[in-house]
């Protein structure tokens, strides 16, 4: 089984749309490499996994496991506009893969001197049993 946050990495490498909107190259899982932790680089995006428990059972075997995720998304406090946008496009693709969105927040990044947008994303992983 993947780590949840390569799941979304994969996701969101393959949307089309959102390489409209940014580079997918900044796309990142656990960490942005310190080569690209400039304002000139965003938009930025980084998944990192939150949890992962086994929540269903049948006959003593897990058949499920919950996964969450922390989706950052910076971009310029000038480019608002396209960090919505980002945003509504990332919470779209993850929504029609079976996740759901159930935390968020915004704010100034003070190391980045950009805006972030944070957002947790839970879903349901059905164990093959095969």
């Amino acid at each position: 089984m993947k780590l949840p946050s390569v799941v979304v990495y994969n996701l969101l490498m393959e949307s089309d749309e959102l390489a409209e909107h940014m580079d997918l190259d900044h796309i990142f899982t656990m960490f942005i490499p310190d080569d690209f932790q400039k304002v000139e680089e965003a938009p930025l995006i980084r998944i990192c996994d939150l949890d992962e428990y086994r929540s269903e059972w049948v006959d003593n075997s897990a058949i499920a496991v919950d996964i969450s995720v922390q989706v950052d998304i910076w971009c310029g406090v000038n480019d608002l506009t396209r960090l919505s946008e980002i945003r509504t496009i990332v919470d779209n693709l993850l929504a029609e893969n079976h996740w759901q969105q159930y935390a968020s927040t915004t704010d100034r990044d003070p190391e980045f001197d950009l805006v972030r947008v944070a957002r947790r994303y839970r879903a349901t992983q059905y164990i093959d049993l095969v």
